[in-house]
């Protein structure tokens, strides 16, 4: 049995402005793969990741879970929420550093949170490359393509500079920017520089580098992002109970821990992508009526997440793209991939 808010952000026949969106989106996507970017995205970043057959390459990214949750500085939206829009490549740059910064191999000489590639340079990994932002006219020349990705990526530090994430140096020098520490607020001034976290089992939410190199990232939303986020970081918490059986999120843990009460209702998407598997259940009453369990939505269901980290060895633009194909052509709907 599915709820009404999985019917209604599965949206079981599409059509009208939510057919055209998801059209538009997966044309975006199938361009990604036409131009050649996402192959040159996946190069670049194992070229980081794995330099050399006698680097030891790193299994996963670990994020300090703040950048999720609200906080006393941040009652409202968080962190990553803040610098979300619809038109800014903000958050895929953040988590892109995020992850350029700890896989790659150390250097002791190098200013903590420091990026090693330039914004845009044809003779070597380049963040134009590294990043693969999808453009508005994919036709254009490859030297029009790159200086549009370049564009954006100015664009994206400049917001995340605005919000106190990366630190990039005085009249406009976006090469070298430093990382700040993504659950800090980094008042100007006094900027708290990246280092990567401590393991704390409540404090960090772990991404396998498979995330990154065979690019998830660029094939999910904002708010999908956020809400798989959001659910890692649950299961990092509460590792038994994820082994056991699943974790969830109660409406007022959605609300008032991680302000995800409307993206939260994309989750049958992440589960039409094979990210994460999805228990549906119905909560127990007491004698007198009211609801046993605390963890279900309005509908007296109870979801519970298991995360699928197998599909994350799939390319992630490829296998979204088809999805979403599917999808709309009515052959397959998030809601029965979510029971």
């Amino acid at each position: 049995m599915v709820s009404r808010a999985t019917t209604r952000a599965a949206g079981l026949s599409p059509g009208g402005p939510v057919r055209v969106r998801l059209e538009k989106r997966t044309s975006r996507l199938r361009s990604l793969l036409d131009t050649g970017s996402i192959e040159v995205a996946t190069r670049a970043r194992r070229t980081i990741w794995q330099p050399s057959p006698a680097h030891e390459p790193a299994a996963d990214v670990a994020i300090r879970s703040d950048l999720l949750r609200l906080t006393p500085s941040h009652e409202q939206d968080s962190r990553i929420q803040e610098i979300s829009t619809s038109r800014s490549a903000a958050v895929h740059v953040l988590l892109l550093a995020l992850f350029e910064n700890q896989v790659r191999e150390p250097r002791a000489y190098e200013s903590a949170g420091r990026t090693r590639l330039p914004v845009h340079n044809p003779d070597t990994v380049d963040w134009v490359d590294f990043a693969a932002l999808p453009t508005t006219d994919p036709r254009s020349s490859a030297p029009i393509l790159a200086a549009n990705r370049e564009r954006q990526i100015k664009r994206a530090l400049d917001r995340l500079a605005e919000h106190g994430r990366v630190e990039v140096k005085p009249h406009g020098d976006y090469n070298r920017f430093r990382l700040l520490n993504e659950a800090a607020d980094n008042p100007a001034g006094s900027p708290t520089y990246y280092r990567p976290p401590r393991r704390t089992r409540n404090k960090v939410l772990i991404l396998p580098v498979e995330f990154f190199t065979n690019c998830w990232l660029d094939a999910l939303t904002d708010n999908e992002l956020i809400t798989y986020l959001a659910l890692r970081a649950a299961a990092h918490a509460n590792p038994t109970r994820h082994a056991d059986g699943g974790i969830s999120l109660s409406p007022k843990s959605r609300r008032t821990e991680f302000n995800i009460e409307r993206p939260f209702e994309l989750h049958p998407m992440l589960a039409h992508y094979g990210l994460v598997r999805t228990t549906v259940t119905e909560r127990l009453r007491r004698a007198d009526g009211t609801m046993m369990a605390v963890t279900g939505d309005e509908s007296g269901q109870v979801h519970r997440f298991t995360l699928n980290d197998e599909a994350l060895r799939k390319p992630g633009v490829e296998t979204v793209a088809d999805a979403l194909t599917r999808y709309i052509n009515g052959s397959e709907s998030p809601s029965r991939q979510s029971s």
